[in-house]
C-alpha cells in the first residue's frame, strides 16, 4: 500500500508540557499547529496535531511557539509502532506521522 504524504505550512501553537525525552526508549511527541499553506496531498484546515519522533534531539531552540515550519507528513509511520507516543492534544481528530520539519524562513 501507497502512503499518503502531506505537505504543509502551519504555525506552532504552542510547545507540549512535559514531554518526555528520547533516550532508552524511542519516543514521539505532538505538536499542535495551525495550517496556514496546503502544499501537497490531501487539503488540510484548522488545528492538526504532528508526532514528532524524539523532538529533543533538534537544537535547543528548533521549536518555538508562534514560529512557522515547513512540514512533510504521512498519515502512518512503519515505525510508529516503534515508538512511546505522547500527545496531549487527545482534542484534535487529525494526527499525522512527521517525516521532515524545518522552520520557515
Amino acid at each position: 500500500m501507497e502512503k499518503e504524504y502531506i505537505v504543509f505550512e502551519g504555525i506552532l501553537i504552542e510547545l507540549p508540557h512535559e514531554a518526555p525525552r528520547c533516550g532508552d526508549i524511542k519516543v514521539a511527541v505532538g505538536y499542535s499547529f495551525i495550517v496556514v499553506r496546503n502544499i501537497r496531498g490531501r487539503s488540510l484546515k484548522g488545528t492538526v496535531v504532528v508526532l514528532i519522533p524524539c523532538p529533543d534531539f533538534k537544537s535547543k531552540d528548533f521549536f518555538i511557539s508562534n514560529g512557522r515550519y515547513h512540514i512533510e507528513s504521512m498519515v502512518d509511520s512503519e515505525e510508529s509502532g516503534s515508538h512511546t507516543i505522547f500527545n496531549q492534544y487527545s482534542n484534535v481528530s487529525t494526527v499525522l506521522w512527521c517525516d521532515k520539519i524545518e522552520p520557515v524562513k
